[in-house]
């Protein structure tokens, strides 16, 4: 698909079945890929955003509602961090399917978003709000360096001190269980597993990429992947 499929489908009349969404994202998808469903979901949310890419953060919002992510709004922001919140008819339903419904796409498109718009690096993860009304999203990013978002080498060099930095001052993604206090929030994370990547250890393209964007030509960056946690297997092992 590409942005004229996308701008096709638009002026259409298409209507979106929640029952069917959660069943291929929360039922299918996640018996398939297993302990790396989030991991790869986050990938994929970035692939999205590289095929997509917006300039505004009003485009950001408008994609996030015809893909049928939900209804998003940002709720603070300073130069380290943003708070976004997704919520919506879709969302609650989502999560009325599932308690557990896994939000890593839109985490990674977000996050993948940002980083072009702001030419910083950036990483996303997300927690459940209270009542399952909705979930909120923390992109932890650092205005204060900029790269090339089109150098692999420099946007590679980049993430690994930015991961190195945010490692020391991020706490390690837990999952917390419901309980049968609305009050208690259900939080999950990826973040822990994107900072267990190490760069030095994988090996550096020596030739340019085939593999093009379907919008923005640009290459695809092989460092974004997320990895998996250290009870599962790593892509790049």
């Amino acid at each position: 698909m590409d942005i004229n499929d996308y701008d096709k489908i638009l002026q259409t009349n298409f209507q979106v079945n929640s029952f069917a969404l959660s069943l291929l994202r929360d039922g299918l998808l996640k018996n398939l890929l297993q302990e790396d469903y989030p991991h790869i979901l986050y990938w994929a949310g970035k692939e999205i955003a590289r095929q997509f890419p917006t300039d505004t953060l009003s485009t950001v919002k408008e994609f996030f509602a015809n893909a049928a992510f939900g209804d998003l709004e940002i709720k603070s922001q300073n130069s380290k961090n943003q708070r976004w919140e997704l919520t919506g008819d879709l969302v609650r339903q989502r999560l009325a399917l599932n308690k557990n419904a896994d939000f890593s796409l839109e985490a990674g498109f977000l996050a993948q978003q940002l980083e072009v718009q702001t030419g910083a690096i950036a990483e996303a993860n997300f927690k459940y709000l209270k009542k399952n009304e909705g979930v909120s999203f923390e992109v932890i990013t650092d205005l204060s360096e900029t790269v090339n978002v089109d150098d692999l080498r420099q946007r590679a060099a980049a993430r690994d001190s930015f991961l190195d930095r945010t490692h020391a001052t991020t706490e390690k993604a837990t999952v917390v269980e419901v309980r049968d206090n609305d009050d208690i929030s259900r939080e999950q994370s990826i973040t822990d597993s994107l900072l267990a990547f190490k760069f030095d250890e994988t090996v550096m393209p020596t030739e340019e990429s085939s593999g093009l964007s379907a919008l923005s030509g640009e290459e695809i960056d092989p460092f974004n992947v997320p990895t998996s946690t250290e009870n599962s297997q790593s892509p790049f092992k």
